[in-house]
C-alpha cells in the first residue's frame, strides 16, 4: 500500500469492516474480460458467503475461474476544503483476494443464507428448504485481505 498511514492491519478493525459493510463487490473475470458485480453477503471466519440465482454469467465465469477480488466499503463523508482541490473523504475500506466454491450442502446453504439474512435485517424469518433450494449459495475463501481508513 502506498499510504502506509491510512493502511488498517489489525484484524480485528479488518473483521469489522467486513461484518458492517453491506455491499460486497465481486470482480470475477473470464477471456482477460473484467467483470464486477455487487452481492449482499455475510461474513464469517475467513469466509464470505453470497447468494445469487443457480444460473446466469456471474455463474458461468464462476465455474471456468474461481479466482476472485472482492471489495467493501463505508463511512462515506465528504471533507470540504478552501480549494477545490483540497476536498477529500472520510472512508474504510476492505480489499481481499480469495477463491470461490458453490455451496451444496443444504444445512450449510441454510446456515449461510441465515447468516445473510439477519445482516440485511430480516432475523429469522422462516426460510422453507424449496426457497433454500432455489438459489445458489458461494463462499468465498479469503486468502488476503487490505484495508484502509481516511479522514
Amino acid at each position: 500500500m502506498r499510504r502506509k498511514e491510512k493502511e488498517i492491519l489489525d484484524p480485528g478493525d479488518l473483521e469489522a469492516i467486513l461484518n458492517r459493510a453491506t455491499v460486497c463487490r465481486l470482480g470475477l473475470s473470464m477471456n482477460d474480460q473484467p467483470y464486477v458485480v455487487p452481492m449482499n453477503f455475510a461474513y464469517d471466519s475467513h469466509s464470505l458467503y453470497l447468494h445469487t440465482a443457480p444460473e446466469g454469467l456471474k455463474m458461468e465465469i464462476l465455474r471456468k475461474n474461481r479466482l476472485v477480488c472482492f471489495e467493501v466499503d463505508g463511512g462515506h463523508e465528504t471533507l470540504p476544503a478552501s480549494s477545490a482541490c483540497g476536498f477529500s473523504m472520510r472512508y474504510y475500506s476492505v480489499i481481499g483476494f480469495g477463491t470461490i466454491h458453490e455451496v451444496t450442502d443444504p444445512a450449510m446453504k441454510m446456515r449461510a443464507l441465515t447468516k445473510i439474512a439477519r445482516k440485511m435485517g430480516a432475523g429469522d424469518l422462516p426460510m422453507s428448504p424449496e426457497d433454500v433450494d432455489k438459489v445458489a449459495v458461494l463462499r468465498v475463501v479469503v486468502e488476503r485481505v487490505t484495508g484502509k481508513r481516511s479522514g
